[in-house]
This record gives structure tokens, C-alpha cells and sequence, in this order.
């Protein structure tokens, strides 16, 4: 059977047994098998645009791999996740950290079902650990320090664990992410409300967590009664550690009321713009932007109006910083992600262009049209058309991703030169859509001798 036609859980678990026995610097060659590897691999293991020859992925002295923060796509959390369940999970030898994740799932679990804490069932215990896989991925403490979780061999007595107070740290972050009131308070008043360093602690601090998971009461009790528990983030107090956290989570009740200059003794900061900016770019939702950009354009455009202190990117009194950073940026990455109404939201009532760079008919960056075809959006391809935007290049990225309808929209709407469509042509065949290859023939599209075969020889390497 051809490797090109295993499932992809199937090639996960063959990527993770190369990145346990092999390291990652073996396991990156997966990607010369076939292009199912080489799709996973470099979507799950690298950034874009990350050079081979640059890869020192093998731990020096330190125990660290030098590139790993360069290396590490924040966006294939997804690999690490189920990398991680399978190793929390797995029926082999866990490491240290995997048994400590393990104790705390069942802890959390006894915890919630009382006084039936004996009658959860396995898909219980699965889903406790994959939200508590996805708190680590989030945190990053996973990528960070993965070769600690893959280790078969647990350095201390596994018993002596649940008893450690470093266990006990970690499951005070782990109840204040579920929200459990009582065990809270308890393993505080016990004098476990220390924070540890970023990369020491599997979980964020316990008001990361609770931020995180949208629970009012404790993110206030931790403010008002153990202050000191938020130095996690070097930036500025639990202000910012709410702000950043609840953010990510979308819970705006929590980041409103953190903006709120009378919340808790601490001050807010340049970092607080900071993440408050961070969270409006990521956001996938309407009501999110509505509710805090207007904000974050006060800030940045009016120093009168302006509570925190400015942000280095966003500088006071230049509305135009407002406009060429924060608005275009937004754009682009609603664009990839197909998000109508927000692109909508920017072009009615911040009269964003839907072209940055209106002189240059060719241009390849400074267009949303050609994220928006790049990720099959039709619906936003067609939009942006409507509204005037030039194409250029787009018919190019919408026949590389194999979108037959966005395809379709831009041959339909023209203004694309021959040799774009010809390129097209040529990209669709070495990816081996054939739907587009066929439409594009159809509409008149023909590649010479000598580019057909690079074309069909690109397809089969």
C-alpha cells in the first residue's frame, strides 16, 4: 500500500516513535518519504521558512536545544497535544512529568465527583487529560522540555510523587483552571500559592488558570489575597496576567475588568496594551473586536484619552501607527482564517483598503485577496473583488491550495495576465489537483513541452 493512503493518526505515531528514538533532526528526513510526511512534518515541526541547513535540534550542554524556540510553530498545537496525550497515556514506563499529569487527573476527577470518587470512567480520565494536555500546549512547557516527558525512565520513587510540594503546585494551577473553590483555598492556606519559573512549572500560575478558565471568584481571591502569586509574568502583576490569559480564553467580562483602572493596587503597564493588542488580532470573534478595539484606537491615537502607558509599536498621537500596523495586520489575518465579518467590520467603519500597495498591479504581499484564495475563501475572494481589489497573483495561490470554486470566481471575474494563469497551470499539476488542471485547460491554459515535464516531475518527487 502506498504510504501516501495511511491515515494521519497513523503518521503522527510514527513522527512521535522518530522524535523518541531518533530526535527531531532524524525525524525532519520523514519529510524526503513522501508528501504526506512532508506536509505533516513541516506544518507540525517547523516554521515557515526555516532552512534545513540551520536544524541543530540535539540537546547541547544545557539540556536544551538551542533553535527550539525558533523552531517550535506555535500553530500545530495539535501535534504536540495528541504527542503529549499518547504520552500521558501510554501503557509503557512514564516519565516523571506524565506520572505527575496522570496524579493530577485522577485527583481533579476524585475531587469532582465526590463522594463518588471512585466511579469515573476511562473516557473521563482521557478527557481530564486532554484538557489538561491543551492548559501544557498552551503554556508551551511541552515544547519546551519535551525530551523530560518522553523519558521512560522516572528519576524518583513514582509513590513519593502526590506527596512532593512540587505536585502540589502544580494541581493548585490544575483546580484553579477547573474552577474548584475549595481545593483552592485549601492548598493555599497549606502555603502552596508560591509561583515557580515559566519553564520549571507544567502549568501556567494559578491565575493564568483561572483567568484562563473564566472563573471570576478565584481570579479576584488570588488579586486581593495573594497578590504575589502573579510574578509568572515579569510584566506587571495579575493586571496583565488576566489580561493576557483571559484573553486568549475570549472571556471579555474578565479583560474588562481588568482594563478597569481601579481593579487591584497593581499598575498597569506598556504590556498590557500589549497583550490586550496581541488577543484583538488572534480573536475569531465580532463581538470581542467591537467591544475592544475602539479601545485600543484611543490609546493609541490620543494621548488625553489614553489610560496605560504607550505601547513601542503603537506610538501616541499617530493615528496613521493605528491604521499601517494594527489594522492591516488584523486584515490579513482575518483573511487566512475565512473571517467574513470581521472583514466586513474593518473595511465599513475603519475604511481599511483592500489593497495596500494600489500601484503595484503584481504585487505579492500587501493583498488580503491572496490569503483569502491561498486558504480557499471564496465567499471573502468574492468580496474583496467586489470591492474593488485587483487580483494579481490570487488565481496562483487558490490553484496551488486545489480550490476549485475560487478558481472558478477568478476566471469567471479575469483581469489575470497569461502567465499567471500559466503558472497556475503549472502549480496545480505539481500538486496533483486534477479538478483544477482540467478547469484550467478548459478555460484555454496550456503549458509548453519542457514545463509540463518539470511540472509532472516536481509531482512525482
Amino acid at each position: 500500500m502506498s504510504l501516501s493512503l495511511l491515515p494521519s493518526e497513523l503518521l503522527i505515531l510514527l513522527l512521535e516513535h522518530c522524535v523518541r528514538t531518533r530526535r527531531f533532526s532524524r525525524a525532519y528526513r520523514l519529510r524526503l518519504v513522501n508528501k504526506a510526511f512532508a506536509i505533516c512534518t513541516v506544518k507540525a515541526m517547523l516554521q515557515i521558512g526555516t532552512s534545513q541547513r540551520k536544524l541543530k535540534l540535539d540537546k547541547d550542554d544545557s539540556g536544551q536545544s538551542p533553535l527550539i524556540s525558533k523552531l517550535f510553530n506555535p500553530k500545530a498545537g495539535w501535534f504536540w497535544q495528541q504527542m503529549l496525550e499518547r504520552c500521558v497515556l501510554a501503557l509503557r514506563p512514564p516519565s516523571r512529568n506524565a506520572l505527575i499529569i496522570r496524579s493530577i487527573a485522577h485527583r481533579i476527577l476524585q475531587h469532582q465527583l465526590e463522594p463518588h470518587s471512585t466511579d469515573y470512567t476511562d473516557e473521563d480520565f482521557r478527557a481530564c487529560v486532554t484538557k489538561l494536555c491543551h492548559l501544557i500546549i498552551i503554556h508551551e512547557h511541552f515544547q519546551l522540555n519535551r525530551y523530560d516527558y518522553m523519558e521512560p525512565q522516572v528519576a524518583e520513587d513514582p509513590n513519593s510523587l502526590p506527596s512532593s510540594d512540587y505536585f502540589h503546585q502544580q494541581l493548585l494551577s490544575a483546580a484553579s483552571f477547573f474552577g474548584f473553590v475549595g481545593m483552592v483555598e485549601d492548598l493555599c492556606h497549606q502555603g502552596f500559592y508560591h509561583t515557580l519559573p515559566r519553564n520549571e512549572s507544567i502549568f501556567p500560575d494559578p491565575q493564568a488558570c483561572a483567568a484562563y478558565g473564566g472563573h471570576r471568584e478565584l481570579v479576584c481571591l488570588f488579586a486581593e489575597k495573594y497578590p504575589e502569586m502573579s510574578p509568572s509574568d515579569p510584566f506587571g502583576g495579575p493586571r496583565n496576567t488576566v489580561v493576557r490569559w483571559a484573553g486568549l480564553a475570549q472571556h471579555d467580562d474578565l479583560v474588562d475588568m481588568a482594563l478597569n483602572p481601579r481593579w487591584t493596587n497593581s499598575r498597569a503597564n506598556e504590556y498590557t496594551l500589549k497583550y490586550l493588542h496581541g488577543n484583538l488580532l488572534q480573536t475569531r470573534s465580532i463581538d470581542t473586536l467591537r467591544r475592544f478595539l475602539p479601545i485600543l484606537k484611543e490609546w493609541t491615537s490620543d494621548p488625553n484619552l489614553r489610560l496605560l502607558p504607550p505601547y513601542p509599536h503603537l506610538h501616541a498621537a499617530k493615528l496613521g501607527e493605528f491604521h499601517s500596523r494594527f489594522l492591516r495586520d488584523r486584515m490579513f489575518s482575518a483573511s487566512k482564517c475565512g473571517l467574513k465579518d470581521i472583514v466586513l467590520y474593518l473595511l465599513d467603519e475603519f475604511q481599511v483598503p483592500v489593497d495596500f500597495c494600489p500601484d503595484a498591479q503584481l504585487e505579492q504581499s500587501g493583498r488580503p485577496i491572496l490569503d483569502a484564495a491561498m486558504y480557499g475563501h471564496t465567499e471573502l475572494v468574492r468580496l474583496f473583488l467586489d470591492r474593488g481589489a485587483i487580483p494579481g497573483y490570487a488565481i496562483e495561490h487558490a490553484a496551488t491550495g486545489g480550490f476549485v470554486d475560487t478558481v472558478q470566481l477568478l476566471l469567471e471575474h479575469g483581469g489575470a495576465e497569461e502567465t499567471v494563469i500559466r503558472t497556475a497551470l503549472e502549480r496545480a499539476i505539481w500538486k496533483e489537483h486534477d479538478s483544477v488542471v482540467k478547469l484550467l485547460e478548459s478555460s484555454g491554459a496550456s503549458l509548453i513541452a519542457t514545463e509540463h515535464n518539470e511540472a509532472m516531475k516536481k509531482a512525482k518527487t
